[in-house]
């Protein structure tokens, strides 16, 4: 890429923290429209021959109680996301006696978001699976959340470098 045409710090942050919820929209939109009309049928019929118990209301309660425990997790990955961010700068600024690059703050910060990402995407195939929208909606939220509190940070670590 040419001169001046990287897209900012800011940018990147914001679409890494959207991802997650435009892949809640692209999945619900393949679920409804593609796969239930194509596979709902052959699943259904699999399973009534294989697990009989599993009814539809039995997986939706599972994948409900999954939902609201990844909130759980997400804000737990997303406290660590955090600390591990800023340890991170800071660890850099000690060994070396000098400050951090702007680049490897970018490059960390890039890396850590993927931290509470990781259970806000795993919520979304809960809802594939049958869980209810609210515990869903939340998780992803607290996971964009966090991701743009760490790019706050991480645009704050650079702007205090100069």
């Amino acid at each position: 890429m040419g001169v001046g045409t990287n897209p900012g710090l800011r940018v990147v942050v914001l679409l890494i923290a959207l991802s997650v919820p435009i892949m809640l929209g692209v999945e619900t939109l393949l679920r409804v429209y593609v796969l239930g009309p194509v596979y709902g049928p052959l699943i259904a019929e699999l399973r009534g021959i294989y697990w009989p118990e599993l009814t539809d209301e039995v997986i939706a309660g599972r994948t409900t109680n999954a939902a609201w425990i990844l909130i759980g997790v997400t804000v737990v990955a997303g406290c660590v996301g955090l600390v591990l961010l800023r340890g991170v700068i800071r660890r850099a600024s000690a060994a070396t006696g000098e400050r951090p690059t702007a680049d490897k703050i970018r490059d960390t910060l890039l890396l850590m978001t993927s931290i509470p990402q990781v259970p806000g995407l795993l919520s979304t195939l809960c809802l594939a699976g049958g869980a209810e929208l609210m515990p869903v909606l939340i998780c992803v939220g607290v996971s964009t959340s966090f991701v743009v509190l760490q790019g706050f940070m991480g645009e704050r670590a650079i702007e205090g470098m100069g």
